[in-house]
């Protein structure tokens, strides 16, 4: 029944997002999307796609720096292949961006038989480090862009105290993680001791949280080196977003974007992003959402929508060979209780 509820809820959100697209398109007009996308030409075509790319392996790179410190030794082939695997969980199946996370970590800790606190551990850092990365992006390009006449004073103030709590939250979990506060593992044992049902299942919940809280400890008391080199790593990548909307409208419109101009798109679409789960990728919300932004900056609904499929071309892109990967391993197998995820591996032939 549950199985039959999470698909059903998948078909539904995905007929929603089609119903959405197919009302944007049909008041924008898909002719006027598709003469915009034709517009970029071949050289902005092919740079668009080069930097998507680009952000994704640096992505993998931050990651894979975190891997080798804690010692979980993986070829960068099986690291991307990783991230390409729990890419496309997040990105096609409605789940706020954490699907894939426990694809990634089966997939690199062999179905969780070997370190498997330590990957869990360098996930979760990773996803604080690249949160916080895009978050000091976000601030300094609110700041920029609040001395600028592009937004009016509501919008302004709504930015920083948006981008603000963010920041403050990160913080917090920042602070939490290097005094080795273990409030989950602690909730989990307090829930062992008063509740009349589950104690076994939530005492080895909490030993395994506690292990995980204590190995992400380790990141900032033994690796703070590596956690720099990872915040640099997915500074650049947050930082080479901006690109995506620059080399866009300078080949489909001829137009140059301030900087100004493409700090708002950043920070908006940073926030439009925690909407995109409603449906499958984004599908249909992610037009909505970009004709609101560029409404601000006097940029055309075609332009808008044709601006969101592109950026969604790379990912899909990404998404279908992370599919493909978990096809050849098993892992569709393995989603269904059967299957090894990486047979090569088992049989000694590595990756």
């Amino acid at each position: 029944m549950t199985k039959y509820k999470k698909r059903l809820k998948f078909i539904l959100s995905g007929i929603l997002g089609l119903l959405i697209l197919g009302g944007i398109l049909h008041y924008v007009s898909l002719g006027k999307v598709l003469q915009k996308i034709t517009m970029l030409g071949p050289w902005g075509f092919l740079l668009f796609f080069l930097n998507a790319i680009l952000i994704f392996l640096l992505w993998t790179a931050g990651w894979y720096v975190l891997l080798r410190a804690y010692g979980v030794q993986r070829s960068w082939r099986e690291t991307l292949q990783a991230m390409l695997s729990g890419y496309a969980i997040s990105y096609l199946i409605p789940s706020m961006n954490l699907g894939g996370e426990p694809v990634k970590a089966y997939l690199i800790s062999d179905g969780f038989s070997s370190s498997g606190a330590k990957v869990v551990a360098t996930i979760v850092v990773e996803r604080f480090i690249n949160m916080s990365s895009i978050l000091l992006c976000i601030l300094g390009g609110s700041i920029y862009v609040s001395f600028t006449p592009l937004i009016s004073p509501p919008l302004r103030w709504g930015l920083l105290s948006g981008v603000g709590g963010g920041i403050l939250l990160a913080l917090a979990i920042g602070i939490g993680f290097v005094k080795r506060v273990t409030l989950v593992s602690k909730f989990a044992f307090w829930l062992q001791q008063r509740l009349p049902f589950g104690k076994e299942l939530l005492g080895r919940a909490g030993r395994g949280i506690l292990k995980v809280e204590q190995e992400i400890h380790r990141a900032f008391s033994q690796h703070q080196r590596t956690v720099v080199t990872t915040f640099v790593v997915d500074l650049t990548a947050a930082s080479l977003s901006y690109l995506n909307s620059l080399i866009f409208f300078f080949f489909a419109d001829h137009q140059v974007l301030s900087l100004g101009e493409l700090s708002l798109i950043f920070a908006l679409g940073m926030f439009l992003v925690l909407f995109l789960w409603v449906t499958p990728a984004g599908l249909g919300v992610a037009e909505g959402g970009m004709i609101g932004i560029f409404k601000l900056l006097g940029i055309s609904q075609a332009s808008a929508v044709a601006y969101s499929f592109m950026t969604k071309l790379p990912a899909l892109l990404l998404a279908g060979v992370g599919i493909a990967f978990m096809v050849q391993y098993g892992l569709a197998r393995l989603l269904k209780g059967q299957g090894k995820a990486c047979p090569e591996r088992e049989e000694g032939r590595g990756l």
